[in-house]
């Protein structure tokens, strides 16, 4: 019996996890890099990936994911499974901040000054 041949056996994985940043991230490799054969492992620079590639891959992200991806976090996080987890870390951090903002959007200027002191004291 003839044993078939390794590219008939390999096959990379578009997405290992469920995870919604994770899949996006892989469906943006795939429109500006211009192949599918991306896993959540691939290494941007090692897949076809460059400066130029970089900049717009963190245009899409940015726009993809509604976080402010930059390319130095391209640089950074070189894999889709590395930027998923720094996306969700940009979103966790743009919730924390929106949250405080609501918080003291319903204080007056003397309990915000309070609150700050507080704070200030406790360090």
């Amino acid at each position: 019996a003839n044993l078939p041949t390794p590219q008939d056996t390999f096959e990379t994985p578009d997405v290992i996890d469920d995870d919604t940043f994770l899949q996006t991230i892989l469906e943006s490799w795939k429109s500006v890099l211009g192949h599918s054969g991306i896993a959540s492992d691939s290494e941007f620079f090692e897949v076809g990936g460059h400066s130029l590639k970089a900049l717009a891959l963190a245009e899409h992200l940015s726009d993809d994911l509604g976080v402010s991806f930059d390319v130095t976090d391209i640089f950074d996080y070189t894999t889709p499974k590395q930027q998923a987890t720094h996306a969700e870390s940009l979103r966790v951090s743009a919730e924390s901040l929106s949250a405080v903002d609501e918080l003291l959007s319903g204080l007056d200027d003397d309990e915000i000054a309070a609150t700050l002191a507080l704070m200030s004291d406790d360090a």
